[in-house]
């Protein structure tokens, strides 16, 4: 589905009374759609089960020079910083039990599946050997994006990488470590 201007709207309409459609169900359509997407959209308010709609903190925008930044707590904002709580308890939390036994069970096994699978299905091959150096930042983007993601599927949740600027700051950290790595080859 497709956002369309009121006027192509209207073409909609008049089209599907003059077919013999129902004006109706096209109505319902974009409401629906309209109703899904307000669910992707940043908002300075949580909602929450048994809760109801919680306030986050609103900040006054900082200038710096012509910029006006706001810098205020958002939905997004709580999903990252609870994606990025999770990646690091449940990875640090796999690590510990890997090293305690000499066969990984239950999440520490499917960690390392997919640990073994980027670097030697993605990192190695596109990288060489020298892309084993650049493992930890390939392994953290990927599940932190993962677990983003994840976040946004369940009830009450949002996705963090909706917001570009989220999907701009994790290309502007990619790039640095692109010409960095680059520089130093």
């Amino acid at each position: 589905m497709f956002l369309h201007s009121p006027q192509e709207t209207e073409v909609v309409h008049d089209t599907l009374k003059s077919a013999g459609g129902a004006v109706h169900e096209a109505e319902s359509g974009g409401k629906l759609f309209t109703e899904l997407f307000e669910h992707a959209h940043d908002s300075h308010e949580l909602e929450l089960p048994f809760v109801g709609h919680v306030h986050l903190p609103h900040f006054d925008p900082v200038q710096i020079g012509g910029l006006t930044l706001d810098l205020s707590i958002t939905k997004h904002v709580v999903f990252l910083w609870v994606a990025a709580l999770l990646v690091a308890l449940l990875t640090i939390g796999a690590a510990r039990k890997n090293l305690k036994a000499l066969v990984p069970r239950g999440l520490g096994n499917l960690i390392e599946v997919i640990v073994v699978f980027i670097r030697d299905e993605i990192a190695v091959p596109n990288m060489g050997k020298v892309g084993l150096e650049y493992l930890p930042y390939l392994l953290t983007t990927f599940f932190f994006i993962l677990t983003m993601n994840l976040l946004g599927m369940f009830p009450y949740g949002a996705t963090s990488t909706s917001n570009i600027n989220v999907t701009a700051a994790l290309a502007v950290i990619a790039f640095i470590m692109i010409q960095v790595s680059a520089i130093r080859a």
